[in-house]
Parts: C-alpha cells; sequence; structure tokens
C-alpha cells in the first residue's frame, strides 16, 4: 500500500482535474445557449383553462460545447459558458391549439390563433410548415425523431415558483427556441 508521500509526489492524474471555470453550482443564469434537442414529451388532447384544446409540448435541450466561449451573468459576476456545457434544460411548454370536436368537446373553443410559439418552436427545429391559399399554416405533430439532436438557439429564463415551505424558488426553463443557423445535428446519448 502507498503512503502518503508517494500518493502526493506522483505526477499522475488518472485523468482528473479540478477547473475553476467549470465551478458553479447555481442555476443556469438567464441568456440565449446554443443547445439540441434530447428530448421530447407530449401531453395529448389536454384542456386550457377550461376553454380549449391542446397538445402540450415539452422539448429538453443540452447545451452545447459552443457555449464554452461565452460569459454568462449571475448575481454580478460573469460565470463562464464551460460550467454550462452538458447540462439539461426543459422547455416550459410549447402549445399546440386544435380545433376541438364538437360531438366530444362541445364546451370548447377554437383558439388555432395562439399557435404563433408552437409554429415559431417547429421552424427554429427545421421542420417545415407550409402555409394553404387562405394564409393559414398547417402546424404538423411532431415526435421525439423528428427534432432530436437538431441545433438550436434556447432562451432561458427562470420560473418563479413556491415549495412547499413557502419558500420562493426558480428554476431554468426555455421560454422560447431560435434557428441556430451554423449548428449540426449531434446525436447525443442516443435513447436505445
Amino acid at each position: 500500500m502507498a503512503d502518503i508521500n508517494e500518493i502526493l509526489n506522483s505526477t499522475e492524474s488518472s485523468g482528473a482535474y479540478y477547473d475553476p471555470s467549470q465551478d458553479f453550482d447555481g442555476i443556469v443564469p438567464i441568456g440565449d445557449y446554443y443547445a439540441h434537442i434530447c428530448g421530447l414529451d407530449v401531453r395529448k388532447d389536454v384542456i386550457v383553462r377550461g376553454k380549449f384544446l391542446a397538445d402540450i409540448y415539452v422539448p429538453s435541450f443540452k447545451v452545447a460545447k459552443e457555449n464554452a466561449t461565452n460569459d454568462y451573468g449571475t448575481n454580478g459576476e460573469d460565470v463562464s459558458g464551460k460550467a454550462f456545457v452538458g447540462r439539461e434544460l426543459k422547455a416550459k411548454g410549447f402549445f399546440r391549439f386544435k380545433n376541438p370536436d364538437k360531438a366530444k368537446y362541445p364546451q370548447l373553443s377554437d383558439s388555432q390563433g395562439s399557435n404563433k410559439r408552437y409554429m415559431e418552436f417547429v421552424e427554429s427545429a427545421g421542420v417545415k410548415v407550409s402555409e394553404d391559399k387562405d394564409g393559414k399554416y398547417r402546424l404538423p405533430e411532431i415526435r421525439e425523431d423528428d427534432i432530436y439532436g437538431k441545433p438550436v438557439i434556447a432562451k432561458v429564463i427562470h420560473d418563479k415558483w413556491t415549495n412547499d415551505d413557502g419558500e420562493e424558488k426558480a428554476s431554468p426553463k426555455v421560454l422560447s427556441v431560435f434557428s441556430w443557423a451554423e449548428g449540426k445535428r449531434e446525436m447525443i446519448d442516443v435513447p436505445f
């Protein structure tokens, strides 16, 4: 068994280092991040505010290595983007409002004019949206494999909430996404 002097004098690090630029234990700061879509949860036929019918799409994003050269402000200090590379973030959710079947949902109304955020989300993820002759856009239902690994710029906010003890907390959430023109699709942690 090695004594403490042998261990301290050893030059072998076995691949373990400390990188102060990645030392951050807070929540991801507000800002825009290069990211890749790494998951998608879909909740179908949700009644919203007792008035509308929607499918809710909640994608997950993995912060891309391209953020390593950026600095993000938090508590009056700049933090290197290296600290956030590889972190996973969830979206608040993108609502795809549908025209409800009146036989099944007689009390619900149409709210398809509220689908702008969903349309921007799918277009930013590279999914084509077609316009019909009446100027309406056909919004496709998407699956995880349609958008998995697609590059986007994710706008992160702090979503405030109150825990069971009455303490105010905040979680980083992706509010909206934008096209990342130079980004390349990346197959991250293939889910099978």
